[in-house]
């Protein structure tokens, strides 16, 4: 091994969607500086993930590198 290579083990979580990873995390902030979290998701054909809710004004953007996505936006403000 070089001095300087640092090897993180990600988890994977499966179930009958799919599976998701945290590929980046700012608790890992020893080896990924000014990143709060990136994450990749695979998603089987046909199959439709749950809603969900971000409460404290977060920001996602996505990345679709194979196949097509679907993203509902909803504005509870008004």
């Amino acid at each position: 091994m070089l001095d300087g290579i640092v090897i993180k083990p990600r988890k994977k979580h499966p179930d009958e969607r799919g599976f998701f990873t945290e590929l980046m995390r700012a608790d890992l902030d020893d080896v990924y500086k000014d990143v709060v979290q990136a994450n990749m998701s695979v998603t089987y054909p046909g199959t439709v993930r749950a809603w969900h809710r971000h409460e404290r004004g977060q920001v996602d953007s996505f990345v679709c590198v194979r196949g097509a996505i679907k993203i509902g936006v909803f504005d509870d403000k008004s």
